[in-house]
């Protein structure tokens, strides 16, 4: 009896060996496929979610536009150009209030618009509103022009909007004094500029708008999470240190857009240079586009890079990170039984 057992048992391990090497190909390239799907998926997420951004951007930067030329604003040239050159305009008080009821009122009608100031062509601010509310004119000049923020001393900003092309919108970080953000915190979003023309090429004043980026907020919030991913916004600016590095938005440590509107004083920042030991940010600004492992071998980080603002330097890292199992949990199982099938027929085929 024991030579009819013996060979069924070499001809069973014989038989089973190969069939295992059939199906331990066939799952790997099976996971391989997964794994190409769930990369084209996350990707293709990240792709909408830039498309959903750039739409809003767009829609506000042609708003900006709408503002600058709108009728209480342009009735506001001689005021901006007068008030440059620390003269008080006669009409300075009721073109000031016919403005800021005109922005208070875009403000509440129109969601999202954040603060909006018409600045002089010397950069300091003549009208200012924020989220619907007009700000009193309750800073003194060396002039009789009273204005909402204190008179700029600037000649590195003034210059900078001297060299804003006429006719677009630009988009620039004001100085820290005119900052829509609690203390220790940084704005978000870049201010968006569109320069005021009065009599041919001579510039009157600037329309700045900040909308703190509370519908990007809404936009990254409600959008559909793959295999259980988390956003993040990190922005990229090697030219300015504060700024470069900069996370805007993670939803795993409740930071948003909005959130240095509203930051407790003493809370700080954080920056992207800080993930992994820097390993990850020095990773995205290489490639661009990409997918990142972390040292741990926990989490896979899916980045692509976007340029939110036209004709800047400045762009966004757009991310969403997944556990790095997300593509092998679904064959643990498989592999421990094919392991398992493996190991009997190496043990018979020994008998």
């Amino acid at each position: 009896m024991r030579l009819p057992v013996n060979i069924f048992l070499w001809t069973f391990g014989a038989t089973l060996l190969p069939v295992l090497a059939l199906v331990w190909g066939v799952t790997a390239f099976s996971e391989h496929r997964f794994q190409a799907e769930v990369n084209r998926e996350i990707g293709d997420n990240i792709q909408a979610l830039t498309g959903e951004i750039n739409n809003r951007l767009r829609y506000e930067r042609e708003v900006l536009r709408g503002i600058a030329h709108a009728q209480p604003i342009q009735t506001m040239l001689n005021v901006l150009t007068a008030s440059a050159q620390g003269i008080r305009h006669p009409d300075l008080t009721s073109d000031r209030i016919r403005a800021n009821s005109f922005l208070a009122g875009l403000q509440r009608t129109v969601p999202g618009l954040g603060s909006i100031r018409l600045l002089d062509a010397a950069g300091n601010t003549v009208v200012k509103t924020t989220l619907g509310r007009a700000a009193s004119p309750m800073f003194p000049s060396l002039s009789q022009v009273n204005y909402v923020e204190e008179e700029l001393e600037n000649p590195a900003f003034l210059q900078q909007l001297k060299n804003l092309p006429m006719d677009e919108v630009s988009f620039v970080m004001l100085p820290a004094s005119l900052w829509d953000a609690a203390p220790n915190q940084y704005p978000s979003m870049l201010y968006g500029v569109y320069p005021l023309r009065n009599f041919g090429s001579d510039r009157a004043g600037y329309v700045v708008l900040n909308t703190y980026g509370e519908y990007l907020d809404q936009i990254l919030t409600l959008s559909p999470k793959p295999r259980g991913s988390h956003v993040m916004v990190i922005e990229h600016d090697p030219g300015n240190p504060q700024r470069d590095g900069l996370i805007l938005y993670n939803d795993q440590t409740n930071r948003e857009f909005t959130t240095p509107m509203e930051a407790h004083p003493l809370s700080q920042p954080t920056y992207a240079q800080s993930l992994d030991k820097g390993a990850f940010w020095q990773s995205a600004v290489a490639q661009s586009d990409g997918l990142y492992l972390s040292h741990s071998g926990k989490t896979r980080m899916y980045f692509q890079e976007y340029h939110p603002y036209p004709n800047s330097l400045v762009s966004w890292f757009i991310c969403l990170r997944v556990p790095a199992n997300v593509t092998s949990a679904p064959y643990e199982d498989i592999h421990q039984s094919l392991w398992g099938f493996t190991v009997l027929a190496l043990g018979m085929s020994l008998l």
